[in-house]
């Protein structure tokens, strides 16, 4: 399907972003800002912003598992 890229922290952000544009757009009767609004939302509920892929970019940090394997080196 597709590679979940958005953080907590911008999860967070996108979902207050969302809830503050649609409460002005809609007491302003400005319908474009719904739409931005309906976007942030949709992107946060998802976990994924198709333009983050589109530059390779990722605000999801990876850590390592901490059941892989360490590999031991020589000396």
């Amino acid at each position: 399907m597709f590679k979940l890229n958005i953080s907590q922290d911008d999860k967070l952000i996108r979902f207050t972003l969302s809830i503050s544009l649609a409460i002005i757009g809609y007491l302003n009767s400005v319908y474009g800002l719904l739409i931005i609004s309906a976007i942030s939302f949709l992107t946060a509920k998802l976990n994924f912003y198709p333009i983050y892929k589109i530059f390779g970019f990722s605000s999801k940090k990876i850590h390592p598992s901490p059941f892989k394997a360490k590999v031991k080196h020589k000396k």
